[in-house]
């Protein structure tokens, strides 16, 4: 794991807030059409919203340098949580056909002072605080979670990238 903190110049968060708002429900991703938005609930209770590496070239455009060279995005994503909204303590895998994914990489865009109650992020068992446009990285068979959201709502933005050896 990896903390990055101001990761992200907080002046991008009302394009990609408004990226997600203004979002139809259908991207194509790959050549292949996918539905946007999608509840998850085998593993907790939020939305995920799928986005194409051309609709969040301007965000890991501005963060790319943080990260060795040759490191790639295998799939960009928003979170939603609302209240209710919660991630189960799970290890992150990677479907079969899928390219290889080895870290994840949360962004905070929501302030937690003033946006939300609850929603603590753990990862191996540390609780992790983030401010907006701070941002954390974990390997896969990190184990991680998100407690559930009290009031309000969190936004984050996930990335999934290949790290080079």
């Amino acid at each position: 794991m990896q903390l990055f903190p101001g990761l992200l110049d907080t002046d991008l968060i009302p394009d990609i807030l408004n990226l997600y708002k203004q979002s139809i429900n259908q991207v194509t991703i790959d050549g292949k059409t996918h539905e946007r938005f999608n509840v998850s609930h085998n593993r907790g209770l939020v939305l995920l919203s799928k986005y194409n590496d051309e609709e969040f070239k301007f965000i890991w455009d501005s963060i790319k340098d943080k990260f060795p060279e040759g490191t790639t995005v295998a799939s960009n994503r928003i979170l939603k949580y609302r209240t209710g909204g919660h991630f189960r303590r799970h290890v992150d895998g990677r479907k079969a056909g899928t390219p290889e994914q080895n870290v994840s990489l949360i962004i905070q865009l929501s302030d937690p002072a003033t946006h939300y109650v609850g929603g603590e992020m753990t990862v191996n068992d540390e609780t992790i605080d983030l401010q907006m446009g701070d941002a954390v990285a974990y390997w896969y068979g990190e184990p991680h979670e998100v407690k559930m959201i009290y009031s309000g709502g969190r936004y984050v933005v996930n990335l999934r990238l290949n790290i080079p050896d």
